[in-house]
């Protein structure tokens, strides 16, 4: 048996690897050259006393022990080190891995993949987290996670059970969303959201949420993205069974579902398909946009073909202290028995001001609608108006308040206002549709 107190470096040559054992107090070298075929990544082991047992091709280390690799770094108190094996086992260990600080009562860790046991992870930075992830394992391969066992523990809440969880490298962890709100058509309602990755390129959400009006809604979607294809797909029951798919490519889009197209009204959109195609550039300062589709809608007992194209037209510019803001939007529909044209002209005109540590900003504008003909469904409704429209806001610290009047293409404008902190991971926002009469409260991440 050999001991040596000093620090041990794993190196990995071409052919195999050999470790250096070099003494604090004095200039010592010993060669000893294992027999396993070397991996890809280098290692590199830093520690206070090792005890290396020969016969067995194994060391024991202890004191401000030290692992490294591309992905990770992990402290502990002791490990032991298998050479022939290419495995360590540490006890203890606290550490960063893929943008998270962890901790866990054991890790296992060997070329490509490490295990952690009983491990405590999270990607606040503060001192006592705001929000933290309890994992009976976790592994880390690659640049991702996936975590089994999970306990979320948020601010002083009761720890929440959590189904399996992946996560990549520099992403926010996907946690669960509470929603709670109240508005026409569903009264009080509240719930959870439980986000999951599938793939590296296929994600999902589960929503579970209770109302005074509808009872029970539940509903899982689906994405998927390889290439320059993305699909949606989602299903949800909501007083009855709603659902749909979406296909995506180079600006083409394909639409089938049957979805509540408004949460003031309980009436259901149905698309059997529509297809369109969707581009946008920058014309003489202006943002330029331009869709056309075609596809049968029906909404309730209406049902029709529709071809339609809208444009529309986007500018901002700085006068002054000031700054005028304006769009326009032209569209042309076509339906069995009838057409519609319109034209909707927005303008406003805004400033800002600096009130000691708050930002207030205040706009005033406008908008006209000029519509010949009729849509025989509400939802693409437009008709000939002229409004008012304004916003305000106050910014100050974490805190951020706003007002407005905001045009609605198929009705008048309507008032909404949210109120928003943000925290050190996390915001929180209550928000207040006129149009649905609708309160929500939300809280994500930052």
């Amino acid at each position: 048996m050999t001991k040596v107190a000093g620090r041990i470096e794993r190196e990995k040559r071409e052919q195999c690897p050999r470790v250096i054992f070099v003494m604090k107090a004095r200039v010592l070298c010993l060669l000893l050259l294992a027999t396993a075929a070397c991996a890809a990544a280098p290692w590199r082991f830093t520690a206070d006393k090792l005890e290396y047992l020969p016969s067995e091709d194994r060391a024991s280390v202890e004191g401000s022990v030290l692992l490294e690799t591309e992905e990770l770094t992990l402290t502990a108190d002791a490990g032991e080190l298998f050479f022939q094996r290419q495995r360590a086992e540490l006890t203890n260990v606290k550490g960063k891995a893929n943008g998270y600080r962890l901790q866990a009562e054991r890790a296992v860790a060997a070329p490509g993949e490490t295990q952690l046991y009983g491990a405590k992870l999270t990607g606040c930075s503060l001192p006592k987290p705001e929000y933290y992830l309890t994992s009976k394992q976790v592994r880390l391969v690659d640049n991702q996670m996936l975590l089994q066992g999970n306990r979320l523990h948020l601010f002083r809440l009761p720890a929440l059970p959590l189904p399996t969880l992946r996560a990549y490298a520099n992403e926010p962890l996907l946690l669960p969303v509470p929603h709670l709100g109240s508005s026409s058509t569903r009264g009080a309602w509240g719930g959870l959201t439980i986000p999951k990755r599938f793939s590296e390129n296929a994600s999902g959400s589960f929503t579970l949420l209770g109302s005074v009006k509808k009872g029970l809604i539940a509903g899982q979607n689906v994405a998927f993205k390889g290439g320059s294809w993305q699909t949606e797909a989602f299903a949800r029951w909501e007083a009855g069974l709603l659902g749909g798919v979406k296909l995506q490519r180079n600006g083409w889009q394909l639409v089938a579902q049957k979805e509540l197209w408004s949460s003031e009204f309980d009436q259901p959109l149905l698309i059997v398909p529509e297809v369109s195609y969707g581009t946008g550039g920058e014309l003489a300062g202006l943002s330029v946009a331009q869709n056309f589709s075609a596809g049968r809608i029906k909404e309730g007992n209406i049902a029709s073909y529709r071809l339609r194209s809208q444009t529309s037209l986007a500018g901002s510019w700085q006068l002054g202290e000031q700054t005028l803001q304006a769009s326009s939007l032209f569209s042309a529909a076509r339906y069995r028995e009838s057409q519609l044209l319109a034209l909707c002209l927005t303008a406003s005109l805004g400033r800002s001001w600096q009130l000691g540590d708050a930002t207030f900003s205040a706009a005033l504008g406008g908008t006209y609608k000029r519509a010949a003909g009729r849509s025989p469904f509400q939802h693409d409704a437009i008709s000939s108006a002229t409004d008012l429209i304004f916003s305000g806001s106050l910014k100050k610290g974490p805190w951020h308040l706003a007002v407005g009047k905001v045009e609605q293409l198929n009705g008048k404008a309507q008032l909404q206002a949210t109120i928003r902190k943000d925290g050190h991971c996390f915001y929180w926002q209550l928000g207040y549709e006129q149009t649905t009469q609708s309160l929500n409260l939300e809280l994500g991440m930052r």
